[in-house]
């Protein structure tokens, strides 16, 4: 699933819009070259996992698609202001 794919779900399943975007590798490589580095490999090998012999050596997991994973979060915390009105009120921790 790319980024934009899990945009778009998070944001049906949330009722919000969610915008996915992609950071250029020289900004990431700015903050961090580990950082860079992940996504670097993340872009060019991924993970890969085969998914049905996993299902069948593993029987007593509870295995879920992403769509499925995400329709059972709560998304209230998502309608919650994520900054302040001003600069001088405190920053709350979402739970």
């Amino acid at each position: 699933m790319t980024g934009q794919q899990a945009a778009a779900l998070l944001s049906m399943v949330g009722g919000h819009r969610i915008h996915y975007e992609q950071l250029p590798l020289e900004q990431l490589q700015q903050q961090s070259e580990d950082l860079a580095a992940m996504f670097e490999w993340l872009d060019r090998v991924g993970y890969h996992a085969d998914i049905l012999t996993l299902r069948n050596n593993y029987l007593g997991v509870g295995w879920q698609n992403f769509e499925t994973w995400a329709r059972h979060q709560d998304w209230d915390f998502v309608k919650a202001p994520s900054w302040p009105a001003t600069a001088a009120e405190p920053v709350t921790p979402q739970p």
